[in-house]
């Protein structure tokens, strides 16, 4: 990953798709990965580790999402399995990473665990732990609960 061939604040990349129906080869989370990297690239940040979850819904109640579950303990802990630091994650989107409240919850504590953590976008570098980022979360929450009720 080019990512990480440069210094920069340590981050893990996640990528979701609920479906890959058509060619079931991943291409919906790779090309994620590769907005991931230009985008940690152009906020100074630095991919240590890649999660995904390929395939996997993240509105339906039980599914499994290994990737998810990796990210969050990484987050809570502080470190990836393989012992790197980390101070963050970039996701291209907010719905990428949960649909439902408890997802929201358990990201959002994992996260905010320890102080000077981010949250990295297409949109720029962001503090988990201000008002106006909780704010722009429970928005996209919601916003993603319409979107799953409606289908």
């Amino acid at each position: 990953m080019e990512g990480r061939k440069s210094g920069g604040i340590p981050v893990v990349s996640y990528a979701r798709t609920s479906e890959d129906f058509r060619q079931r080869d991943g291409h919906g989370v790779r090309h994620q990965l590769r907005i991931n990297e230009r985008t940690a690239r152009e906020h100074g940040c630095l991919i240590v580790a890649e999660y995904t979850d390929n395939g996997r819904s993240a509105s339906k109640e039980g599914a499994a999402r290994p990737g998810f579950e990796c990210l969050v303990t990484a987050l809570s802990c502080g470190y990836t399995k393989d012992g790197q630091a980390i101070q963050g994650v970039v996701c291209v989107a907010y719905d990428r990473l949960y649909r439902r409240p408890e997802d929201l919850a358990r990201f959002f504590a994992a996260l905010t665990r320890r102080p000077g953590r981010v949250y990295v976008d297409p949109q720029g570098v962001r503090d988990p732990c201000s008002p106006e980022e909780l704010l722009r979360a429970v928005r996209s929450l919601e916003a993603a609960m319409t979107e799953t009720r409606l289908k």
